[in-house]
């Protein structure tokens, strides 16, 4: 993985990483519900969409090296 052979990051730091997502997205799974029904299924799709690219973009302009890519991740 490019993040463990080019950043140097640890493993253990990567498993962090990637379990920070699945918080995410099992929390969006429990608030989904309610947003769709207030909003409908139609602008809550929308919306979503919208949320999720901004850690994507978070990440593309933040400055990145060794020392701090654990921080980026998380």
């Amino acid at each position: 993985m490019f993040v463990l052979r080019e950043w140097g990051l640890a493993p253990w730091a990567n498993g962090v990483a990637l379990a920070a997502g699945g918080v995410g997205g099992f929390a969006g799974a429990l608030v989904a519900p309610s947003v769709g029904a207030r909003l409908g299924a139609g602008p809550a799709i929308l919306i979503g969409c919208a949320l999720a690219v901004v850690p994507w973009l978070a990440l593309a302009v933040a400055p990145v090296n060794a020392a701090s890519s654990l921080g980026v991740l998380v």
